[in-house]
This record gives structure tokens, C-alpha cells and sequence, in this order.
């Protein structure tokens, strides 16, 4: 019986082809503006220690991390197998919903491709985040779309009835 090779064995310390999910709060310069500094700090706190205790189910076995930075939020997982693709789309449901619960519509994009997470050296970078971002930027409603460089593994391994599988991006 041969052993099935599981794409996400490597450390996060190497590149590799990585599925991310970028998102954007929407509005955030205008509740900078009509809202105190301690104000939205608060409202920050709230919602990110809301969502990282609905995820943390999703964090077993390390395959997964997240960076915040102001209003832009970052899911990474470490591969591009089914497991990979069931996890970023968990979080990204829960990311959803935790925005909106906390009054923070998002819209965002899952891309895929090299990706570099270097946590100690706080250097997030790689094609995926540069089409995520620029295609987030065109769209014009709250949710999160699929780049075209993930489509095949959402396509292979996403079932028929979820959203962003079936809602083409034009």
C-alpha cells in the first residue's frame, strides 16, 4: 500500500504555491474619521479576537495563519491539496460572517500561487497577494470572489452548491 504524498509537509519557512485569501475592510477611512482613535482600537480588538477563537479549530496542524495590517487581512494556507482549499474556504466563511457581526463589510479575493509567509521577518509577499489585491480593487459588492489562478482547485474540489464556485467573475 503506497503512502499519499500531502502537499503541505513543508515548514512555512520555504516558498511555495499557496493558496491566500486578501481582504479588505470597506469604509475604514471614514470610521477612522468619525470615530476616536481608542474608539475603532476597540472595535479592532473586538473583531479580530472574535475571529481568531472561531477559527482556531481550523489552525490544528499549523497549515493555516492569517496577518492583520490596519484594515487588510491575510489567510494563508501552506499548499494547494483539497485540505488546503477546504480550510481557506472555512476561514473565509467565518471571516464574513465575524465582519459583519462586527459592523465591518469586507469584499476580498482567494488567489493562488508563491507565496513567501515570513512571519519573524514580518515579509508577506508573492504574485497571489498582487492579483488578489488588484482584483478585490474592481470589485463592487461585499464577498469574496476567486482569482483565475485558483479557479481549477476551487472547481476540483469545492462542491457545486457553493457560492463562489458558481458566481463567475466577469
Amino acid at each position: 500500500m503506497s503512502k499519499k504524498v500531502i502537499d503541505n509537509i513543508d515548514s512555512w519557512d520555504k516558498d511555495k504555491e499557496r493558496m491566500i485569501l486578501y481582504a479588505d475592510i470597506m469604509g475604514f477611512k471614514n470610521t477612522i474619521f468619525s470615530n476616536t482613535h481608542d474608539e475603532v482600537k476597540e472595535k479592532l480588538l473586538k473583531f479580530k479576537r472574535s475571529f481568531e477563537r472561531k477559527i482556531e479549530p481550523l489552525r490544528t496542524g499549523d497549515h493555516m495563519r492569517f496577518v492583520q495590517f490596519s484594515d487588510s487581512i491575510i489567510i494563508v494556507v501552506n499548499g494547494t491539496n483539497s485540505k488546503m482549499v477546504n480550510l481557506v474556504t472555512k476561514a473565509g466563511i467565518i471571516l464574513m460572517h465575524e465582519a459583519m457581526n462586527a459592523g465591518f463589510p469586507i469584499k476580498g479575493c482567494l488567489s493562488q500561487g508563491t507565496f513567501t509567509y515570513d512571519k519573524d521577518n514580518e515579509l508577506y509577499f508573492g504574485l497571489p497577494l498582487v492579483n488578489a489585491f488588484l482584483l478585490h480593487d474592481e470589485l463592487y459588492y461585499y464577498g469574496i470572489v476567486v482569482h483565475h489562478s485558483a479557479e481549477k482547485i476551487i472547481k476540483d474540489n469545492i462542491s457545486i452548491d457553493c457560492p463562489y464556485r458558481i458566481s463567475p467573475v466577469v
